[in-house]
């Protein structure tokens, strides 16, 4: 192990961070925190056309919201920044001139276009492009280029044909074959690094003394090793992590099967330490059969507990990159489901202040305006769904009928609910239930079976009137919640929107 371990998460701001990027940052955070050693951001903004401040600013709040904290970065500062690549131009050309000098890099002139070409040939005969033109290139030769006005690049010299092999933390030996990589370029006409480039430089100069990241960059190790053999710089371990898979693993993950920005996860309501929980688990196993990282005692014999730092905690105490499987790893979103519903559970139990904030939150978020309302009505709707919410978006969609005053029918409901039948229930139920004194479970349950024994009869048109839909909580709990008031005129107001249906 290196004497401080210094890892770093390295995005480039040109869209949001979807979960495959998030759970390559929580691995490096996890590992430092583990090891004692320093997290560092650094922002890879050199696509300069689709780089957008508004994403830096939203990798950086993903983070505090997910509970990861960082050592150096663009906000924070440290002593090895710049830590935007934007800002690090004449770095970059110092080392690319250092190459040049050295005889390992060359002036390139070719164009955009003549190298497009001449991939397009090689991807058609099966063979790596030869970028090698402007290898020998003479003084004279070079002044005529120059004179037609072509900016050059500068292209690395990948030199003699030789095996590269380097020790990955969890793929083991690894080897490439330079025959497979042509010359390529480290500096770009305009002056701004290439991404292999950029990174060596980077990594080597923030002292990053372990890369850890997806498996589909270990293409690229080969090259990353090639320039810093040349820079003389010493490598870092390297640890690649398995690609995660659709949930049958059959293929890739996508947007349709999890492959969501962290954005989207929160607008949906799952709990960040549930979250962080599943995304540990793409790919790695705390050893112990464990899925949950909290234990449940802790959530019993404490009255108010701070499950995501426990979460966070656990995590930390128990990551070892040794752990990390080979195999890619499936993500299923009916286990995150799982996870996040029990950690709502866990909330209701330990710190019910917590989720009540949340389920507000959620509230708002569904343009429901609960600002007027006293925090114990929003737990008396809480303390009715708790057990069966998923995530806190499926409580506002659920619960939205409680807190506001104009409810939306489903078409499909009404029209196989309030037929001539259900509009027949539905007026012995409204005439019984204007009859009561006291308006509870108990009283509500009498009446409603003293109509019919098959109390679903009169329970699905009732529902569908005071609800807008065919599903809710059970019926008696949920007019007693709901109140006598706006039961009894949602109730009328069905029964004259469609009670027609009854002749």
């Amino acid at each position: 192990m290196a004497a401080e371990v210094r890892v770093r998460y390295a995005p480039s701001p040109t869209g949001f961070q979807h979960i495959g990027n998030l759970r390559t940052a929580l691995f490096n955070w996890l590992f430092a925190r583990h090891e004692r050693g320093k997290f560092i951001i650094r922002i890879e903004d050199t696509d300069r056309e689709r780089s957008e401040e508004k994403y830096v600013t939203q990798i950086l709040d993903d983070f505090r919201w997910l509970g990861i904290d960082w050592d150096e970065g663009p906000d924070v500062g440290g002593d090895y920044g710049p830590y935007r690549q934007s800002e690090r131009l004449a770095i970059y050309q110092e080392h690319a001139d250092r190459l040049r000098a050295e005889g390992k890099a060359y002036r390139c002139y070719c164009t955009p276009e003549e190298l497009e070409a001449r991939r397009q040939t090689a991807k058609k005969t099966g063979r790596p492009p030869e970028d090698t033109r402007c290898r020998e290139l003479s003084a004279e030769g070079q002044r005529k280029l120059e004179a037609e006005g072509r900016p050059p690049s500068i292209r690395f010299r990948v030199g003699e044909d030789r095996k590269i092999t380097f020790d990955d933390l969890v793929l083991g030996a690894t080897t490439f074959d330079s025959r497979q990589i042509g010359d390529f370029v480290v500096l770009k006409s305009d002056g701004w690094p290439t991404y292999h480039f950029g990174v060596v430089v980077d990594d080597w100069l923030m002292k990053i003394s372990h890369v850890i990241r997806a498996e589909g960059h270990l293409s690229n190790t080969p090259l990353h090793v090639m320039l810093m053999d040349a820079l003389g710089f010493k490598r870092p371990e390297f640890a690649h992590l398995p690609s995660v898979l659709s949930a049958d693993g059959k293929g890739k993950l996508s947007k349709r099967l999890g492959a969501l920005s962290l954005v989207e996860y929160r607008k949906q309501g799952y709990l960040p330490e549930a979250l962080m929980n599943f995304m540990a688990l793409l790919g790695w196993s705390p050893g112990d059969n464990r899925e949950i990282m909290i234990p449940d005692e802790r959530i019993e014999s404490i009255e108010s507990v701070d499950q995501q730092s426990i979460v966070r905690n656990e995590l930390v105490k128990s990551f070892d990159l040794k752990r990390v499987k080979k195999a890619s790893a499936r993500f299923d979103t009916q286990k995150l489901l799982w996870m996040n519903q029990k950690y709502l559970n866990n909330l209701y139990e330990a710190d019910l202040g917590r989720l009540l904030r949340l389920a507000s939150e959620a509230l708002n978020e569904a343009g429901i305006d609960v600002s007027a309302l006293e925090l114990r009505e929003i737990w008396r709707v809480v303390n009715l769904y708790h057990g069966s919410i998923k995530t806190l978006a499926d409580f506002a969609e659920q619960a939205r009928f409680f807190f506001v005053d104009d409810i939306t029918y489903d078409p499909k409901a009404v029209e196989k609910i309030l037929d001539a039948e259900g509009i027949g229930f539905l007026r012995q139920a409204y005439d019984a239930l204007k009859t009561l004194d006291n308006w509870t479970n108990w009283e509500i349950e009498k009446v409603l079976t003293s109509i019919t024994p098959e109390i679903g009869k009169v329970a699905q048109p009732i529902r569908v009137a005071i609800t807008g839909t065919k599903v809710s909580k059970g019926i008696f709990d949920t007019l007693s919640l709901l109140g006598d008031k706006r039961s009894l005129k949602r109730i009328k107001d069905a029964l004259e929107k469609f009670g027609k249906a009854e002749d």
